[in-house]
């Protein structure tokens, strides 16, 4: 009689001989389900783990990139300003001051006389400047910029 009673009451629970192999199979279900969910947010800690890594990464490699264009502007600025100072130098040398102050129609030939008159007249241009807050691409640019004017003047100082 009591059989009867569970079965009407609990009819997913019981079978016939008052036994409950559905509470176990729906027990083992819900041990699956938890082993999934599980599964599934270990899978979601290690997508967010791996993009924050990733990110993390290429941050450090920007800000690597950005210091070693910022050391490179700064050097190439320094160098192009010690030759300024080491060209204007020459050109306020007492053997320069003579060599300029010769006509080109005094000396046998005029066009090395012309040549250091052209050498010693140059328009110095601005040093690019180098702030840590400028781009990457635009400490580059300056960098770049600098080492050609520095060129520019190591050639000129040659001439003299």
């Amino acid at each position: 009689m009591m059989s009867l009673f569970f079965r009407k009451r609990c009819r997913y629970c019981l079978n016939s001989l008052g036994a409950r192999p559905r509470v176990a199979r729906i027990r083992e279900k819900i041990k699956e389900h938890r082993r999934l969910a599980a599964l599934i947010a270990m899978i979601v800690v290690l997508a967010i783990a791996g993009t924050l890594g990733g990110v993390y990464a290429r941050n450090r490699q920007l800000e690597a990139a950005h210091t070693q264009a910022l050391e490179a502007c700064e050097d190439s600025s320094e160098k192009l300003t010690a030759a300024e100072e080491g060209l204007q130098q020459e050109i306020q040398s007492d053997g320069t001051r003579v060599a300029l102050k010769v006509s080109s129609d005094q000396v046998a030939d005029g066009t090395t006389v012309d040549a250091l008159k052209d050498a010693t007249r140059y328009d110095m241009p601005a040093v690019a400047s180098c702030v840590a807050s400028l781009s990457t691409d635009m400490l580059d640019s300056n960098a770049k910029k600098n080492r050609d004017v520095f060129r520019c003047l190591v050639g000129i100082k040659a001439k003299t």
